[in-house]
């Protein structure tokens, strides 16, 4: 399915129906079945993919990674940290320690750049997005993980 719906609508839609061309008929196909093929060359094989180079998706890239998994991540955009990065929003809400190892390291990183502040009233910790940048680059390959900016999946499939 995840084929199909990225493929675009003419490669899985059925034409049967009213709006169906006069003399056109569609293959009778259960209404719970989607039949669609496609060849799409393998660009890269992994145990596991990453959709998404937000924090959350760069910790879980890292964190397979370093547990012995070919990790690919798909960013969209050409920078990984999602809003915090690319979005500009540059600061943690709430208790940032102990949140895991991966990003335990990451604000470690941040600290050494001196760029994460104290914790503010409100459970608020600022830090400088363009550093984070700089961080999350630098962690995933030292990590393991292989990523692809200015990406989106294509397709997948899984081999046993």
């Amino acid at each position: 399915m995840l084929a199909a719906s990225t493929a675009g609508v003419a490669g899985w839609m059925s034409t049967a129906g009213p709006s169906a061309a006069p003399g056109v008929t569609a293959p009778a196909l259960d209404s719970t079945t989607i039949s669609w093929s496609r060849k799409v060359p393998v660009r890269y094989e992994a145990d596991v993919a990453v959709i998404g180079g937000g924090i959350a998706g760069v910790s879980a890239a890292c964190a397979a990674a370093r547990s012995g998994a070919r990790v690919v991540l798909v960013e969209r955009f050409a920078v990984t940290g999602g809003d915090l990065t690319v979005g500009g929003v540059a600061n943690f809400c709430g208790e940032t320690k102990g949140q895991g190892e991966v990003f335990d390291e990451i604000l470690a990183d941040l600290d050494r750049f001196h760029v994460l502040a104290p914790y503010r009233g409100a459970n608020t910790r600022v830090f400088d997005h363009h550093i984070l940048a700089l961080v999350l680059q630098e962690l995933l390959p030292a990590s393991g993980a292989q990523a692809l900016a200015l990406r989106r999946l294509r397709s997948a499939d899984r081999h046993s």
